[in-house]
């Protein structure tokens, strides 16, 4: 890796970086193979905020179903690749300015443990709870995900 090379990061809800993915989502996902049925429902609980918000939202859920599905046989096939959770020392050396953003409904992990470990490993990453998203954020909060992304990736002091 080479960190000397960025300048700033704004890490999106990412899965397995921080704290480990949770054995529920894991269960659910290869759970979601089984039908379309169990594999939509999958989707929603997934996406809960995208399914409240309704229109576009659920028309993404049904657009994006046959690729999931495809991922979900590829996941039963294969050993996926589970992301390595960044070990404590290994954030405290982390210097890249760097912006952690996670909906509080995220399914993948705890969010208020995720933002928790970071304070206090990684006091110089700037984590924050956006309210009224999951690991849809990106979704359902694209308009603020957008103006934080843009205000920190601008901002020459951090």
């Amino acid at each position: 890796m080479t960190p000397e090379r960025i300048r700033k990061a704004v890490l999106l809800a990412p899965p397995g970086l921080v704290l480990p993915v949770r054995w529920r989502w894991i269960a659910a996902a290869l759970a979601s193979g089984m039908s379309p049925g169990v594999h939509r429902r999958f989707l929603e609980w997934i996406f809960a905020d995208s399914v409240r918000a309704g229109g576009e939202a659920l028309r993404m859920i049904d657009e994006t179903a046959e690729e999931a599905r495809l991922f979900a046989e590829c996941f039963v096939r294969s050993t996926p690749p589970i992301p390595s959770v960044l070990r404590d020392e290994e954030w405290s050396r982390y210097q890249v300015p760097t912006l952690y953003l996670v909906g509080e409904h995220e399914k993948l992990y705890s969010p208020e443990a995720a933002i928790a470990r970071l304070a206090r490993v990684a006091p110089q990453v700037k984590a924050e709870l956006l309210p009224g998203a999951g690991h849809d954020l990106t979704l359902v909060r694209a308009d603020l995900v957008h103006r934080k992304a843009l205000a920190f990736l601008a901002n020459e002091t951090s």
